[in-house]
């Protein structure tokens, strides 16, 4: 029964892993194009 009880939190942990890694990206990538944009008004 215990299993079953962590199996969830495990889950969660990952979304919650997932969710910030795709929020990581997304900055890397807004950074990317902020760059981007400025080497291209030269």
């Amino acid at each position: 029964m215990s299993k079953k009880q962590k199996s969830p939190a495990k889950n969660q942990e990952k979304i919650m892993s997932r969710e910030e890694q795709l929020e990581r990206e997304n900055e890397l990538l807004r950074l990317e194009v902020a760059y981007l944009k400025k080497l291209k008004a030269f």
